[in-house]
């Protein structure tokens, strides 16, 4: 375990792997799902240790497979938290609960297009304005599902992402023929 991302993905598996053996004991309505959660933990790290290239293409694919898995348990740790009776969890407090993690997804996703190695100085500026539409649009993703009401979250969400990734593929077409500065020292 090199990094902090690794740890915190242990971690967190850790805890999938515990609490949902717990819930799988106690609770037998739900042990297909406790089951087919620690499964998948467990086949994501298989597929984790496959990736052990020295070369920088391998260990970018490690890092990625890394964070898919510690995110994969928060979402997983949603419905533990409420199968072990931490949180009086409803239907709602379910949905909203996943669904911002999706947007902190789209936000986190748009935060990495932008790093990587391009020479390009078009394409630079390119990935950088679509990694910060997407980091804005996740953010609206998410606060939609947080504060408004349950009947109008799901279609103001979906049109926020929907209004922003149409408008940045708009804007690409446009500008396609178009020369854009390089940016930095020349």
């Amino acid at each position: 375990m090199k990094t902090m991302t690794d740890k915190l993905a242990l971690l967190i598996s850790a805890w999938v792997v515990f609490a949902g053996s717990y819930v799988f004991y106690m609770h037998p309505e739900r042990r297909w799902q406790c089951a087919l959660g620690v499964a998948v933990t467990g086949i994501a790290w298989l597929i984790r240790s496959v990736f052990r290239g020295k070369t920088k293409a391998g260990e970018e694919s490690r890092h990625k497979i890394t964070q898919s898995i510690a995110y994969a348990g928060l979402l997983l740790s949603v419905g533990l938290c409420e199968a072990l009776g931490w949180i009086a969890a409803s239907g709602e407090f379910r949905v909203r609960a996943c669904q911002c993690l999706a947007g902190a997804f789209v936000m986190v996703i748009g935060n990495a297009i932008p790093k990587k190695a391009i020479t390009s100085p078009r394409r630079a500026a390119l990935l950088r304005a679509n990694g910060k539409a997407m980091v804005l649009a996740g953010l609206g993703y998410a606060l939609a599902w947080l504060c408004l009401p349950l009947a109008y979250a799901e279609d103001v969400a979906l049109s926020i992402l929907l209004l922003t990734f149409a408008s940045r593929v708009v804007l690409c077409l446009i500008r396609s023929d178009r020369s854009i500065p390089p940016t930095g020292p020349a």
